[in-house]
């Protein structure tokens, strides 16, 4: 909730971005506390909780392709937008 209220306190519709939330340093956890914090953060964002751990690497890369497919399904759009706009000629210099 801090981090959505800076972000929309910041402006420039950082707030109405997408987002991936991760509970992190899950390897300083048992499993009954990550279960505990995954349902209360799940609750509280009302979307999916990644775990993740960068101390045993569990979750990252799972966490990195998710972010990078996330990355390339915007550009995608924004080239379809813009290929809309330009009559589908696309980019030209």
């Amino acid at each position: 909730r801090t981090v959505r209220g800076e972000l929309e306190a910041y402006g420039e519709d950082l707030g109405d971005k997408t987002e991936i939330v991760a509970l992190s340093k899950i390897d300083a956890l048992d499993d009954s506390v990550i279960e505990m914090q995954r349902e209360a953060l799940e609750e509280a964002t009302g979307g999916k909780v990644r775990l993740v751990s960068g101390v045993s690497g569990k979750g990252v890369v799972e966490l990195l392709r998710e972010a990078y497919g996330m990355v390339r399904a915007r550009k995608a759009e924004i080239a379809q937008e813009e290929a809309e706009q330009t009559g589908g000629t696309g980019w030209t210099p």
